[in-house]
């Protein structure tokens, strides 16, 4: 294994236990193990837990970025971009229903974290919100959504794959988000035509 690939072998290991344990429930220990390391090339790269955790929220902004960048180019409306967001967070939740996303696992400790840590889970939130504003701005320019319209969305989705983790999985997540996406978009078409939300 090169450099890179051993680099992003550990990080996806990270994640996977982020995933499935939370940050304070698994070690460096595990992660040398199950990606087939030794403790010499993972301080090579991560010069602590800290560090990896971090690096791990950086690579999975990236490429969650990567995520909505090619929802804007395959999609052609506003509904259709959201959708195709909704479409990412349901895929958290398959096949198996075992793991919730990311940010989210982590999130849950937020009070015992490390300030480093914290602060990459802002830039994740406001990557989603500030995408999201982009898309109002891009599709319906005259839809004012003021930003923490955007930003009670972006917490109630990811409030419901956490619901979605012990209700029905997928499947669950997929019908409420879009219940919650109808009705945003009929709050802000109110909004707009003067009618009471």
């Amino acid at each position: 294994m090169n450099q890179i690939d051993t680099r992003g072998r550990i990080i996806e290991v990270c994640k996977d236990l982020i995933e499935t344990k939370g940050y304070h429930s698994f070690s460096l220990s595990e992660v040398i193990k199950l990606s087939g390391t030794s403790h010499g090339n993972l301080y090579h790269h991560f010069k602590s837990k800290e560090n990896l955790v971090k690096q791990t929220i950086i690579k999975y902004q990236e490429d969650f970025s990567e995520v909505l960048t090619k929802i804007n180019q395959e999609e052609s409306s506003l509904i259709g971009c959201l959708e195709g967001l909704i479409n990412v967070y349901t895929q958290v939740l398959e096949p198996d229903n075992t793991k919730i996303y990311l940010c989210m696992a982590l999130i849950v400790e937020i009070n015992i974290l490390p300030p480093s840590i914290i602060q990459e889970l802002k830039k994740f939130f406001d990557l989603q919100v500030n995408w999201i504003t982009n898309l109002f701005s891009q599709y319906e320019p005259e839809t004012k959504v003021l930003d923490h319209e955007i930003e009670m969305l972006v917490s109630s989705l990811e409030g419901i794959i956490a619901v979605a983790r012990m209700k029905g999985g997928s499947e669950y997540f997929h019908n409420l988000a879009h219940q919650l996406l109808d009705n945003f978009m009929i709050a802000q078409k109110d909004k707009q035509t003067g009618l009471p939300a």
